[in-house]
């Protein structure tokens, strides 16, 4: 009897560890549900919050697409509006276009019909404007001829004006008081008058040999050659004077 206690307490002990395992096993296996539940209900919590954000985004696209199909609708009332407009305006340029090419039909027919009075006038316009060329080219022409015969004359009276004066000059340089007068080719002195421009007065001014010559260069060209043909003359008349007035004395 002892021995059979002993074997039931010892069985009892076997089955208490073998339950004390099994509660702390299922209590084990229950905290690692506990926790699964509680990861399920946060992944629970995670998709409800993001079915309700694409629920949002779903709700706003939805109020985009209306406003979207808003604008398009407006859009296309807008379009419909410039066609018309455009067909309007395009109606109204073909008129215009009509319109100027009558127009220019009507100026084409008016330039045919005066063509012949054109052509002529243009003609006339052509001959007149030859026969004005013709002018102007003479006029020029001779405005050049009268201009070179104005620059002649210029020079020729510039020459003339320093001819005269230089004369001027010259006829001064005579008018001496102290030059000798004599009455003939004896050289016999005389006595001047008082007044130079007194009448009746005769004899012969002894004037300086360079003086003379200076008013011989004044002379023109003709005068000089004159001149030069007397002196020749009068040269031999004084060479043949001089044997008969030897043979005298």
């Amino acid at each position: 009897a002892n021995s059979r206690i002993g074997e039931l307490e010892t069985d009892l002990a076997a089955a208490k560890r073998e339950a004390a395992a099994a509660e702390a096993q299922s209590q084990s296996s229950l905290l690692e549900k506990g926790q699964q539940i509680v990861s399920l209900q946060l992944q629970i919590k995670q998709l409800e919050e993001k079915a309700a954000k694409h629920s949002a985004e779903a709700e706003m696209s939805k109020s985009k697409h209306g406003r979207a199909d808003q604008e398009l609708e407006g859009f296309k009332a807008a379009l419909a509006q410039e066609r018309k407009e455009r067909a309007d305006e395009s109606a109204a340029s073909r008129q215009q276009i009509a319109d100027l090419q009558k127009r220019i039909d009507d100026m084409g027919d008016k330039k045919r019909r005066s063509s012949s009075d054109f052509q002529a006038q243009l003609d006339k316009l052509a001959a007149d404007l030859a026969s004005k060329t013709r002018e102007a080219t003479n006029w020029e022409t001779e405005a050049a001829k009268l201009k070179k015969e104005l620059s002649g004359q210029e020079a020729s009276f510039s020459e003339w004006k320093t001819r005269i004066e230089a004369i001027n000059e010259y006829i001064l340089k005579i008018c001496q008081p102290q030059f000798s007068v004599v009455k003939d080719e004896s050289l016999a002195p005389i006595a001047p008058t008082g007044d130079p421009a007194a009448s009746g007065q005769e004899g012969y001014v002894l004037v300086p040999l360079p003086l003379m010559l200076q008013g011989y260069t004044l002379l023109p060209q003709e005068l000089k050659k004159k001149i030069a043909n007397e002196y020749e003359a009068n040269k031999k008349d004084f060479a043949a004077a001089i044997p008969r007035r030897a043979s005298r004395n």
